[in-house]
């Protein structure tokens, strides 16, 4: 009689492929329950505001159950946190998709600037800047996650993509790479963060918010040509 076969020690056999598969698509269930979620929140969120929306509200919305919502996010706020963390995550890959390239600063600032724009305006963008902005004394860990993974991270990769065309001649930053950055930040969004977080922005029109972040591209690039 043959003996069974043993893995090697320290190594487990690896699992049938039928259970693979069932375990790929338990995970992938398991996602789509949390994608869903968050997408619900986002609506609830913009439409009842954060202090007002309810669980049950965005669970009656999604599907699901409380305790499904709670073992993936913990509580409401664990659903914000998810809302900012996708968002971040976006922003982070508009400016990795230009501030890690040496493109001319002509081209790299005005692709920067209509993806920016465009993130900016998506309704979770509108939720995380009411959280933010609107709530942030209220949730300190909210904001304070959301300023160091995000908006110090990607300030200091745009300043970066500056300082490197200011290395090169192509541009002049007296003030510094660092400040150059900020300034450039609020010459592309203007007052939409203003209007975001206090509610006043309405149906954004895309198409003429990157108009104006074009714009303030330009406007800084005039201002920043060797002379």
């Amino acid at each position: 009689m043959n003996s069974p076969v043993v893995p090697p020690t320290g190594r487990s056999a690896p699992p049938p492929a039928s259970l693979s598969r069932a375990s790929a698509g338990l995970r992938k269930r398991g996602e789509q329950r949390v994608d869903r979620f968050v997408e619900a929140a986002t609506r609830i969120f913009l439409e009842k505001g954060y202090r007002q929306a309810r669980l049950s509200d965005i669970v009656s919305l999604a599907g699901g159950s409380l305790s499904t919502l709670y073992a993936a996010f913990g509580n409401k706020e664990g659903l914000a946190h998810a809302i900012i963390e996708r968002q971040a995550d976006r922003f982070t890959l508009v400016f990795h998709d230009v501030c890690l390239t040496t493109l001319p600063a002509d081209e790299g600032l005005h692709r920067l600037a209509k993806h920016f724009v465009e993130a900016m305006l998506s309704p979770e963008s509108q939720v995380l800047h009411r959280l933010i902005v609107g709530e942030g004394p209220a949730f300190p860990a909210l904001r304070d996650w959301y300023f160091d993974h995000a908006v110090v991270p990607n300030n200091q990769l745009l300043a970066g993509y500056l300082r490197h065309h200011r290395d090169t001649g192509a541009l002049v930053l007296p003030q510094g790479a660092d400040v150059a950055a900020q300034q450039l930040g609020m010459l592309m969004t203007g007052d939409l963060v203003l209007r975001m977080s206090s509610g006043h922005l309405g149906t954004p029109d895309i198409g003429e918010a990157v108009k104006a972040a074009l714009a303030g591209v330009d406007t800084f690039l005039y201002g920043a040509l060797p002379r």
